[in-house]
């Protein structure tokens, strides 16, 4: 967009320029409809003319300023054309082919309002952006056509956009080497967490703890939040491990009884109340169980 918006500029200036000198000349020979034609071609294709003495000094001083300026706009290279309301040309620059010339009078269609036209012409591979202004002389409406290649700014957006995909390649890369880095640095804590987890964490050794040091702070967060889970589970276990020794101990005690008063009873014959009072103990303890 600014690379069309610099040579609609370019050309519109160019197209202004052309103007003024067409006005400086007929300044110079005046505003008759016969100098008119003459005026377009001297301005267009610098072609001399029989003029008196004191109007030749002056056209000439107009012509070497015009030849400065057409060499510091370089409209040399440009094809120009200038035609009337009626869509008959005037004058065309001597590169400007007759058939391109119809192309160019065929893309003259003002809307209200607008000064300028811009349009983009591909004629037999050529690429040529058209700019199209009006003159008015007379008070009659002429159109100054001028057209510029396109190549140079297609050369340009073609560099371009070699520039863009490589460095998007190559931003890729890095960013996906940089990615990779960050990443494994981000998600240490969650692959520290995962092998201890599978393989050092078990009933027998709930000790272990991840460390929290070089971590961002959501990982310290989620770290904590780990090592309370094992320190708790820690806690658990040894209320269990406890529980268990307390139920073995009172277990124990009287189950130990009741062996020993069955073993006694069965060395040799009792009496009968000695059998009853081995089952009375051996209730009691059953009962205490």
């Amino acid at each position: 967009y600014a690379l069309y918006k610099d040579l609609d500029t370019e050309l519109g200036r160019k197209s202004f320029e052309l103007k003024k000198t067409i006005m400086a000349y007929s300044e110079v020979l005046g505003n008759k409809e016969e100098f008119f034609l003459f005026v377009l071609k001297k301005a267009v294709l610098l072609e001399e003319g029989n003029l008196s003495n004191r109007k030749i000094k002056r056209i000439k001083l107009i012509e070497s300023l015009w030849l400065r300026k057409i060499e510091k706009l370089n409209i040399k290279e440009d094809l120009i054309c200038i035609s009337d309301r009626s869509g008959k040309i005037l004058v065309r620059s001597k590169k400007l082919q007759p058939e391109l010339a119809n192309n160019f009078l065929s893309r003259i269609k003002f809307e209200s309002g607008k000064k300028y036209l811009s349009n983009n012409i591909i004629f037999k591979k050529r690429k040529l952006r058209l700019f199209t202004s009006k003159l008015i002389y007379n008070n009659k409406i002429y159109y100054i056509q001028i057209a510029a290649s396109l190549k140079p700014i297609i050369q340009i957006l073609n560099s371009r956009q070699m520039f863009s995909f490589v460095s998007i390649i190559v931003i890729l890369i890095l960013t996906s080497f940089i990615g990779r880095i960050f990443s494994y640095r981000i998600l240490r804590p969650v692959i520290d967490i995962t092998k201890i987890a599978q393989e050092t964490i078990s009933h027998e050794d709930l000790d272990k703890r991840v460390k929290t040091e070089h971590m961002d702070e959501e990982m310290k967060y989620l770290t904590a939040a780990f090592n309370d889970m094992i320190s708790r589970l820690s806690k658990s276990f040894e209320y269990i491990v406890d529980f268990s020794s307390n139920v073995a101990h009172e277990l124990k005690t009287p189950i130990a009884i009741m062996i020993g008063e069955a073993e006694l009873s069965l060395r040799r014959d009792q009496t009968v109340e000695e059998y009853k009072r081995v089952l009375n103990v051996n209730l009691e303890e059953s009962k205490r169980i």
